[in-house]
């Protein structure tokens, strides 16, 4: 593979703010080889979700795992999914720029991304 690709992952309380995000990682300058949504099947926080999925841009994956891995599930499901491949893996996290709460519409936050590079020589 080579490239880049950007993980994240959501709660329903905040599916409806999706979209820019979405939108806008999409559009970046250097522009990612995928970008994969991972939702859990269930969440131990909200065990009254429906279980209906967040409306997405064209270009964005979604992956639904079956464990609810909580912030991490950004990042194990990546990693399990691209284990031995070449591939950067951008996983982006949001930052609370005041007290938000899971259950409300998300207010003022931001998007911060981390990489982590799979190196595969022998050395």
């Amino acid at each position: 593979m080579g490239g880049y690709v950007i993980t994240l992952s959501s709660i329903p309380p905040r599916f409806s703010g999706l979209h820019l995000t979405l939108e806008s990682l999409l559009s970046q300058t250097v522009r990612p080889e995928r970008v994969i949504l991972y939702l859990s099947r269930h969440y131990r926080r909200f065990p009254d979700w429906d279980g209906a999925l967040p409306e997405v841009p064209e270009g964005v994956e979604i992956r639904l795992v079956e464990e609810d891995y909580g912030p991490a599930t950004k990042l194990l499901p990546a990693l399990k999914e691209f284990a031995g491949q070449d591939v950067d893996i951008l996983f982006v996290t949001t930052i609370s720029l005041s007290p938000v709460d899971d259950r409300a519409p998300i207010g003022g936050a931001g998007a911060a991304a981390f990489g982590v590079h799979r190196d595969q020589s022998d050395g």
